[in-house]
Parts: structure tokens; C-alpha cells; sequence
């Protein structure tokens, strides 16, 4: 594998002057045809990634035309040396290197010159040049059992997908046969339905987000394991690579969307049968629903070299209504409603309501400890049927934003059905 960085390890390149007499000092290194510099930060080693079984060559050339007597020796636990020794002094001399195991294993060249140069200046160089190899398992290797790893988190994520969605089949068919046999009021058996999508969200994403944490650390492990340095890993493993990591993130979000659409479906009809069991009941409701999943999670690529933060989850809407109704012995009544998922850490944020003339409502909401949380407006905070507001969400401290924008979402409370029953 060649280093493409150069370094002159001369004392010209050390900014020193040299006269004709003045001994020569100026050998250089090679790799694989490409000449290996110091390695950073005290650049006082040479450094040389390969894969366990793969050979460099490394040539030791004097700038000049300098002789000098050439030997390496190695970590013979990891490294295989070929024609270590020049044994006579020589301009050049070319070394083999095997890597046999993964890690990082040292290796010394010492250069001792002999004689002069063509132009009479002695060969007094007399150094020891240290070589540090970082040899990881083969790339193969490791991206086969990388991109294996993942069928056990997506087994998993799938199956909890599965178990959401029967939640929500379950508790909106409760609420549906409750409110039809009056042991649950209208508003009780509705936001029972809302928290239930709202839920089935939020638990959507922290499954896509444990699915795609557990992986990155399964791929983390193979890098630790297969002595790979630090910022090199097959690609893989890197965002944007097409390769599995970026498979995953698919299938996370695929799988996310693909429940979302499901929970839409589900919320439509289950509304539908709400308004239609209200009317049986005298009760007129119209109701308008909006569901979104929340955006993807945020889980860095795998690394053994420490792990970017992950992204502030701030607070964050996915289930929103408005509703509006008319109840025979009641009267009436309007709401919005509103659910999501807020970073439990981050404690109190605030739900909002404006309109075209701004502020209507604003409420303070701690969400619970696994980060739901909903919101309930309705007449008595100015709501009012027929007009529409905006629900944003986020995080305020004595009148300035702080943190993250507010997250906005534009809701519409229903006009007052009229019915001829009245």
C-alpha cells in the first residue's frame, strides 16, 4: 500500500546549508514506489497501513549518491522481513514486508554510510529511522461479516414494527367499542385513539434508533477487532458509501415510512367510524387528523475512534388535529390536539398556537420518561371552529428561542357540523 506524502529526511530540507565538504545526510524511503513521510504529531515515526497477508516494499535510497550499509529488523510476531540487511554499503537497497497478523507492530532501519560521494563529501550518516505498521484484518473479511450482522437487527426492528402496529389496533378498537357502549365519552375514547398513534410514532423511531446504535457498535467492534486505524474503515462502513451501513439506514427509514402510512390509513377509518358511532349516539363530530413519523435517527457510522455527537432530539410534533362537535345535552365544543416526541433530558418545552393576528395559546408540557408527551387547547384558550392555526413546539428561556427551531405544523379546526337532529 503507498504512502503518497513526501518528506526529505536531509538537512537541506532542515533548512541547513551545506557546503561541498560537508558530509551527505540525505537518504529517503519509498513505499511501494511512493515516498513515506513522518507521521504527525511528533513526526519522529513512519507509519504504513496494510491488511494482514499483504507485502510492501520499501526502498531506502540516498538522494545522492551516497553509500551506506542498510538493515531492518522488525516485530517478528507480526511482521515477516525480506532481505533485511544490504549486507555491503549500497545507493539503494529494496526491503519485503509481510504483514502476518492484525495490529501494530514496530520496525527499525539503521543507514550507517561509508566513504564519499561523487563529489568527495564524506557518507557520515549514521541513523536508526523508525517504522510503525497498523495492520488490519482484510477488508473482505470484514465487510462480509458487517453486512451479515445486520439481518438480526432488522429481524428485530421488523418485529417491533409488527408489535406497534397491533398496538394501535388494539387500543383504537377499545376506544371505538367504549364510546359505542357509553362506558367512554366522546373525548376520552378520541384522545385515547390520538395518544395511541402518537405512541406508535414515537416508539417507531426509538426502535429505528436502538436498531441502527446496535449495529453501529457491531460494526465499531469488527474495526476494533480487525486492528483497523483510526479514520480508515472500508467503505463500507461510511455514510454515502452504498454499501451496508447505508443499507441499514434504508431500511430503517423504509420501514418507518412504510408504518407511518399504515398509522395514516388506520387513523382515517377509525375516525371515520368515531363520527359515524357519534352521530348514532346524537353527537355531531368532525375531525380533521394529521400523522408524520419523526425525521431519522440521528447514529453516527461506525468507528473506533471516538463517535461524532449524536443529533439534539429536541421537541418534535407527529400526531395534530382539530376537532370540532355538538352534543345534544352539551352544547358545543372545539380543540386542538397535539402529540410528538420531546428529548426527556431537555424537561419542559412549550406548545404554541398562533394565528393570522399571532399568539391565541401557549402551554408548558413536560414529557413523560420515555419522551411522549400531548397537548390539549380548546374553547376556553381562544379555539375557535371554522379557522386555522399554527401548533409549533420547541424550547424558550425568558423570551428567546434556545436550542432548536420550533417545529411547526399548520392545523385546522372544522366548522360546527349542523344537523337537522338539533
Amino acid at each position: 500500500m503507498g504512502v503518497k506524502h513526501r518528506i526529505r529526511t536531509s538537512m537541506v530540507a532542515l533548512g541547513l546549508l551545506v557546503s561541498a565538504s560537508a558530509p551527505a545526510f540525505a537518504h529517503e524511503y519509498f513505499v511501494d514506489g511512493n515516498e513515506v513521510d513522518l507521521a504527525p504529531p511528533f513526526f519522529t515515526v513512519r507509519e504504513i497501513v496494510l491488511e494482514r497477508g499483504k507485502s510492501v516494499r520499501i526502498e531506502v535510497r540516498d538522494a545522492g549518491t551516497c553509500k551506506a550499509r542498510i538493515q531492518m529488523t522488525g516485530d517478528s510476531s507480526g511482521l515477516q522481513v525480506k532481505n533485511g540487511d544490504s549486507k555491503t554499503a549500497k545507493v539503494s537497497h529494496t526491503i519485503t514486508v509481510t504483514a502476518k497478523e492484525s495490529g501494530t507492530f514496530t520496525a527499525e532501519i539503521s543507514v550507517k554510510g561509508e566513504g564519499t560521494d561523487k563529489n568527495g563529501s564524506p557518507c557520515t550518516e549514521d541513523s536508526v529511522n523508525r517504522f510503525l505498521f497498523k495492520v488490519s484484518a482484510p477488508t473482505k473479511t470484514l465487510v462480509k461479516e458487517f453486512s451479515k450482522g445486520w439481518k438480526g437487527f432488522g429481524k428485530t426492528f421488523k418485529m417491533e414494527l409488527s408489535g406497534h402496529r397491533s398496538f394501535v389496533s388494539e387500543v383504537t378498537k377499545d376506544c371505538l367499542r367504549n364510546f359505542q357502549s357509553g362506558s367512554a365519552d366522546g373525548e376520552t375514547a378520541l384522545w385515547g385513539m390520538y395518544g395511541a398513534w402518537t405512541i406508535a410514532l414515537n416508539e417507531t423511531y426509538m426502535s429505528g434508533s436502538r436498531a441502527l446504535t446496535g449495529y453501529r457498535d457491531f460494526g465499531s467492534d469488527i474495526l476494533s477487532r480487525g486492528q483497523v486505524p483510526e479514520g480508515c474503515p472500508p467503505r463500507s462502513f461510511d455514510d454515502g458509501s452504498g454499501g451496508a451501513w447505508d443499507s441499514a439506514q434504508t431500511n430503517v427509514y423504509s420501514g418507518t415510512c412504510r408504518l407511518a402510512a399504515a398509522l395514516r390509513k388506520s387513523a382515517t377509518k377509525s375516525t371515520a367510524k368515531f363520527m359515524k358511532i357519534g352521530t348514532q349516539l346524537d353527537e355531531n363530530w368532525t375531525i380533521n387528523i394529521g400523522l408524520r413519523p419523526l425525521r431519522d435517527p440521528s447514529v453516527s457510522a461506525p468507528s473506533i475512534g471516538g463517535r461524532a455527537p449524536e443529533g439534539d432530539e429536541g421537541a418534535h410534533v407527529t400526531v395534530f388535529g382539530g376537532v370540532s362537535y355538538r352534543k345534544m345535552d352539551m352544547g358545543t365544543n372545539q380543540y386542538v390536539w397535539a402529540g410528538g416526541y420531546a428529548d426527556p433530558v431537555r424537561g419542559a418545552f412549550e406548545v404554541m398556537l398562533r394565528d393570522a393576528d399571532g399568539d391565541v395559546a401557549t402551554k408548558t408540557v413536560t414529557p413523560g420518561s420515555s419522551g411522549t408527551w400531548n397537548v390539549l387547547f380548546d374553547k376556553s384558550d381562544g379555539i375557535a371552529a371554522g379557522f386555522s392555526y399554527r401548533l409549533g413546539v420547541g424550547y424558550r428561556s425568558g423570551g428567546l428561542d434556545i436550542g432548536l427551531s420550533y417545529d411547526w405544523e399548520q392545523v385546522s379546526v372544522p366548522k360546527i357540523a349542523v344537523t337537522t337532529r338539533f
